[in-house]
């Protein structure tokens, strides 16, 4: 058979040499390379599948939480609401038996013995239990679980997000890599004249996928321990009941167990700005804090970003109002447009920005700022958090005033819109027009015992414009103001219209402190005069305390203790001295509420004074009101400690309380005593 031409199969020869053997093993290694981020990528949508499962059953268990919190909190509430008439009715028959009045100590035996049956009705009826702090930390106990819940859901949701992420990372390499092994076939098919254009690029290419694969799952996933997250859940448990020192240190145990985990750096952060301030008394603003506490919650903030924080909306809103008191402006802008952005009906972001548009001098775009801040505050359901609001708005204007005394002319204006709001809610009517000349001058004012009073000139008044006075205080010149909430009025001009000179009284809140008080003075919403003065220091730093039920108040120095309190009458002492303040609100015996019994009233504080050892010193009662409650005080002396007295007040008022007030001490104490029978406030239960 006659043979053919041979075949030439040119480079297709060439295809089993060095070439073929270089790109067969490039191929392998990407495929072993597709293999490990396929295997990553499963991997990684597994966990995230695990952590978004465990998200949702926390998730759940928060739901679950809640309701056991809110049935078991308000079981507790009813179960002292019906028990609480019985334990009122033992403080009651308790309070006249310490009289001594017969037939009262089997009164007061039936209903201890009533009332400690119920006791186990709701964990507010412990003994000497205060039932508003008892409710409160009844129910931040509870809500710990809740919250516990919430974070743990929380986390495993981040935690899962991150494992997507890293996922859909790997399904972008393997796609990459799916291209090179295309290209790396394809150069095969072409041969070795074809290796530079498209081998090269294609190794290129694996060794990128390579890089960026190692970059991807060298990083941990933050997976935060159990323990971290319970003392988060601590910490703001702490906080909710005012502790912020146990909270600070609840979140730094958190850190110290998960150095990375966001929230606890976020969470401490808030808690160093509040350690800094004179404003932990207020529940929902504050805005003072000192610049090394302001110091601490910045590095914390920093760090909380770098973390993955920064889309967190607590933490934008805290990090804006910490750059806008480190003068750091436009920082503050940014950040709390993205807040605002993100919640338009935050109004304390809407005010941090206000504060830092007007530090840089952007006057209108801060009015209307204001102007919505002004809206959102009045229309605050809660009364507390609406004062609180407006406060904040005029401390934190002082403050700008103070950081930037350029911009005086601004604060002011700002503080008028701020006023103005406050004078229309107030009044329930839109402000009107001052006729020509209207106008408040003469402003002085001075200081009572729980008080200022205010004298003033007017003119050209009418008989429907509204005053306005803002106080604001602060503890020494070095200080910024603070305008505390509450400590305002609204009040139409007395005697007008016309012209003419009037005296009011201002409220200084429940224990006058020391330092420097000024009164703003506006009329119809227009700013008119200040006036300032100050209080001198008192011998005792003062706390105050509070008996709702029975409607009364006292200032007590802060290093005394409350040895024993429940509705109508509280107990306080030193801890470390005699000295011991009782105060008793009850309704008076039916044989004291006849008329005629004048004689066996002047006797109950004889009977009090029996009841701790102390006979009269033999001065006859002498007349003395408290609280706006008229009454009489004696003096009493125990026999062989001529150092040891006691005072005892007794007033019956027209609304048929009882109250009582009983001062023990030593004769060096007199002063004491008198400037705390100063401070203790009364009202009428019939009013």
């Amino acid at each position: 058979m006659a043979a053919g031409p041979e075949l030439d199969l040119g480079d297709m020869d060439r295809l089993d040499s060095r070439f073929k053997r270089r790109l067969a093993t490039r191929i392998i290694l990407v495929s072993l390379l597709s293999s490990v981020v396929a295997f990553l990528a499963a991997d990684a949508g597994a966990r995230e599948d695990e952590n978004t499962r465990e998200a949702e059953r926390n998730a759940v268990a928060a739901m679950a939480e809640d309701a056991v919190t809110y049935v078991e909190y308000y079981g507790g509430l009813a179960g002292y609401a019906e028990a609480q008439p019985a334990d009122l009715r033992r403080s009651v028959a308790e309070a006249r038996a310490q009289l001594a009045l017969d037939g009262y100590s089997g009164d007061a035996a039936r209903w201890r013995a009533a009332s400690g049956s119920l006791a186990n009705l709701s964990p507010l009826l412990e003994p000497n239990a205060d039932p508003a702090g008892a409710a409160q930390r009844s129910f931040q106990d509870l809500y710990y679980r809740v919250d516990l819940a919430s974070l743990h859901q929380t986390t495993r949701r981040e935690t899962a997000d991150a494992w997507g992420a890293r996922s859909e990372r790997y399904s972008a390499v393997l796609a990459m890599l799916a291209i090179v092994l295309s290209v790396l076939g394809l150069a095969a098919t072409f041969g070795q004249r074809l290796w530079r254009p498209l081998v090269r690029p294609a190794v290129a290419v694996a060794l990128g996928c390579l890089v960026f694969t190692a970059a991807v799952a060298v990083p941990r996933v933050l997976k935060v321990p159990d323990d971290a997250l319970e003392q988060v859940a601590e910490g703001n448990r702490r906080l909710r009941l005012n502790d912020v020192d146990g909270a600070i240190a609840a979140y730094s145990g958190a850190i110290d167990r998960a150095p990375r985990y966001a929230t606890a750096y976020v969470r401490r952060a808030g808690a160093y700005a509040l350690q800094g301030s004179s404003e932990r008394d207020q529940s929902y603003v504050f805005s003072i804090s000192d610049p090394e506490a302001r110091a601490r919650s910045i590095a914390d903030l920093d760090r909380a970003f770098g973390l993955g924080a920064d889309d967190d909306l607590l933490a934008m809103v805290t990090h804006g109002a910490n750059y806008f008191f480190a003068r750091r402006y436009d920082d503050a802008e940014t950040l709390t447009r993205r807040a605002t952005g993100r919640n338009p009906r935050l109004t304390v972001a809407q005010l941090n920005l206000g504060l830092a548009l007007a530090a840089q001098g952007k006057a209108e775009e801060a009015a209307t700022r204001f102007r919505l801040v002004t809206e959102q505050a009045a229309a605050t359901a809660d009364p507390e958090e609406r004062k609180e609001l407006f406060a904040a708005g005029h401390t934190t204007l002082e403050q700008l005033a103070r950081q930037e005394p350029e911009r005086a002319g601004l604060v002011r204006r700002l503080q008028d819109q701020l006023t103005a709001a406050q004078t229309t809610a107030d009044a329930q009517r839109p402000l009107h027009q001052l006729a020509p000349g209207a106008a408040v001058s003469g402003l002085s004012v001075s200081v009572g015992d729980r008080s200022l009073t205010a004298t003033y000139e007017y003119r050209g008044v009418g008989k429907d414009d509204f005053l306005g006075w803002i106080l604001y205080t602060r503890p020494n010149p070095s200080a910024p103001w603070r305008q505390q909430p509450g400590l305002n009025r609204f009040e139409l001009v007395p005697d007008a219209p016309g012209d003419g000179r009037a005296q009011t009284t201002l409220p200084e809140g429940r224990c006058p402190a020391a330092g420097d008080y000024r009164v703003d003075l506006y009329l119809e919403g227009v700013y008119q005069v200040s006036a300032q003065t100050t209080r001198p220091p008192s011998p005792e730093r003062l706390t105050s305390d509070d008996d709702p039920l029975g409607s009364f108040s006292l200032c007590r120095p802060e290093e005394w203790k409350v040895r024993m309190q429940r509705p109508g009458m509280l107990d306080v002492g030193s801890r470390t001295t005699p000295q011991r303040l009782t105060v008793s609100v009850f309704p008076a015996p039916p044989e004291l509420a006849r008329e005629g019994a004048g004689r066996e009233l002047a006797a109950l504080a004889d009977r009090l004074a029996a009841r701790r050892g102390f006979r009269p010193v033999g001065a006859p009662p002498r007349p003395r009101d408290v609280g706006g409650m008229p009454g009489t005080l004696r003096e009493y002396h125990r026999p062989l400690q001529i150092d040891r007295s006691l005072q005892v007040w007794v007033s019956l008022g027209p609304d048929t309380i009882l109250r009582t007030v009983v001062l023990e001490g030593s004769f060096d104490d007199l002063e004491l005593f008198d400037r705390l029978l100063a401070r203790i406030a009364f009202a009428r239960l019939d009013e």
